[in-house]
């Protein structure tokens, strides 16, 4: 049997997530900041949990308990599932089967990011744009579906830069090209999120490079830790670029309807 337990209760379970280990700059502020829905097997002592965030679910626990089932049968179809070891893999390989989609990521070390690389690469930035910190006049541009993620996590889009923060790189129309900013609220760490407008006159200009040196400079400087993890070569390729190092992949995963 499934039942819900208060986020203000997570001490109950925060062991459990502890082995979630490349989550921890997702899991951790968004539990800080009272977001999401928490079930348990037992409220007393919990042996299995579900965090469920908007867009993603954070699996844990023995998966050799009955509710373990429970709890994979009761996942949405086309929502990212995240689980500690693989054990959780494959208990939703034999449940979803076919329909199950792995995404491949890649994690990166931090610890190599270095101020004065970071600051040579914005030397880079092309003439005719500029660069400076998100702001309340620039907001309204972001894109849509962006935006509607920045909403989900931080209420209204302009506490994008009260909870959290970000830049951008603008043109000479003041037309946002290129922004990288924390998806999430945070307290010491947060993830990267990195979007250059679809238009051939901000492609291959090295926008996403400047703009994320920037942020990750910025944090830096504040002794805040900048993530990064990979969805796609490209992000790779840029991550490695900035300065992170030694790349490990793991998965998420995700199931589509019948």
């Amino acid at each position: 049997m499934l039942y819900e337990l208060d986020i203000e209760h997570w001490k109950k379970v925060a062991n459990l997530f502890e082995s979630h280990i490349l989550s921890q700059s997702v899991i951790n502020p968004c539990v800080h900041s009272g977001i999401g829905s928490l079930s348990v097997d037992s409220v007393d002592s919990p042996n299995v949990a579900m965090y469920s965030i908007p867009m993603m679910i954070f699996l844990v626990g023995d998966t050799t308990n009955p509710v373990a089932i429970e709890f994979i049968k009761s996942l949405p179809p086309l929502t990212i599932f995240i689980v500690p070891d693989e054990n959780w893999s494959e208990l939703l390989k034999k449940e979803f089967g076919k329909r199950l989609v792995v995404n491949h990521r890649t994690h990166f070390d931090h610890r190599s990011l270095d101020i004065t690389h970071l600051r040579k690469l914005q030397e880079g930035l092309p003439e005719g744009y500029s660069l400076k910190e998100l702001d309340l006049d620039v907001l309204p541009q972001i894109n849509h579906e962006y935006a509607i993620q920045i909403q989900m996590y931080f209420g209204k889009i302009e506490n994008l830069v009260v909870d959290g923060f970000g830049f951008c790189i603008v043109d000479d129309n003041d037309k946002l090209a290129s922004y990288a900013y924390t998806p999430f609220p945070f307290k010491n760490e947060f993830e990267i999120q990195v979007f250059t407008e679809n238009f051939p006159k901000y492609r291959r200009k090295g926008l996403a490079t400047v703009v994320c040196a920037a942020l990750i400079e910025y944090s830096l400087e504040k002794n805040l830790v900048p993530h990064w993890d990979a969805a796609n070569e490209a992000s790779v390729k840029l991550a490695l670029k900035l300065g992170y190092s030694n790349p490990m992949t793991w998965e998420t995963y995700y199931y589509k309807q019948e």
